[in-house]
């Protein structure tokens, strides 16, 4: 009898981590939706800001979009990892809005365009590439990197110059140290760049 006892004991405790571990492996593999309805009334935002050519605002706008779309909302970083899975469907969406209101002058396939054009690659750039493609896009003046507040919030700026996902939300000194800078620049240059290509933007 208490061998019997013990059996179904020994059963129940592994029944019970069985749906543990389950439950553990779904929660951590669960991911956000990222259904475009789920992100109309954020889109409508964006879209209203563009519009009305309040660039700063729809920028920072873009960047909280992003965040949402891969379940990030709380936190102002985006790390390659996200960026390479960031659904092309929702960056396709983002890309258009930004062209279609800019005539043609902003968006991250016009950033995509430029970097292939200056001769970048898919690889880990160089320090003179980072430099050679700020003074190209505006981000950088007199050999050094504008600030956030600094960049131009105007048609009048250079092609390519917005968005910039408001620097990843590192607007503030810290980040303008030249570490900061080659991390946005592989963040959101490079990394935004080759998922521009891979979905065909």
């Amino acid at each position: 009898m208490r061998v019997k006892q013990r059996k179904w004991i020994n059963i129940t405790i592994f029944l019970l981590l069985l749906v543990v571990v389950l439950s553990s492996s779904w929660f951590l593999n669960k991911r956000p939706t990222t259904s475009m309805k789920t992100f109309e009334s954020d889109y409508a935002q964006l879209s209203r800001l563009l519009v009305e050519k309040r660039w700063q605002e729809a920028d920072k706008k873009t960047r909280e979009l992003m965040l949402k779309v891969i379940g990030k909302g709380r936190t102002p970083f985006l790390d390659s990892r996200l960026v390479k899975r960031f659904p092309c469907s929702h960056l396709g969406q983002i890309d258009q809005l930004w062209v279609k209101y800019s005539n043609g002058r902003f968006g991250l396939s016009i950033q995509k365009k430029i970097y292939l054009q200056l001769g970048n690659d898919w690889g880990k750039p160089d320090f003179r590439a980072v430099r050679r493609l700020g003074d190209e896009m505006g981000w950088r003046k007199n050999e050094k990197w504008l600030r956030y507040p600094e960049l131009t919030f105007e048609l009048s700026a250079p092609a390519g110059h917005l968005p910039v996902g408001e620097f990843l939300g590192l607007s503030k000194g810290v980040y303008f140290q030249s570490r900061g800078v080659w991390k946005w620049y592989e963040i959101w240059v490079v990394g935004i760049s080759r998922r521009a290509k891979t979905c065909n933007l």
